[in-house]
């Protein structure tokens, strides 16, 4: 079965915000790159680093799956690491991720 690893904390405080500068160094693209990739404004890409009683925003999740093809790691997005079990289970780890993308979106 795959493990989801929080480094502390309850899941949704992974949840409340970006790591720009990591989402920068795991692409190679600056901001206004990964801005014009998911289709928005620039200036909007920075309320990704706020959280959501800041007045932040979270992506889509069309782009979140964007950022994940083109090489956004799941802590630069969640805050967390993805750790896999010798024998992972595919559908239950992704049937997870996506309900993790879906809460954070709600």
């Amino acid at each position: 079965m795959a493990k989801l690893s929080y480094f502390c904390g309850m899941e949704n405080d992974y949840l409340q915000k970006i790591n720009l500068d990591l989402l920068q160094r795991d692409m190679g693209m600056s901001l206004e790159q990964i801005a014009e990739l998911v289709d928005i404004n620039p200036k909007a890409i920075y309320k990704w680093a706020y959280s959501k009683n800041n007045g932040g925003a979270r992506p889509t999740y069309n782009a979140i799956t964007l950022l994940k093809e083109r090489g956004a790691s799941d802590k630069a997005l969640f805050g967390l690491e993805i750790i896999k079990s010798t024998e992972p289970d595919e559908k239950e780890f992704s049937e997870r991720v996506k309900d993790v993308l879906r809460s954070m979106l709600m």
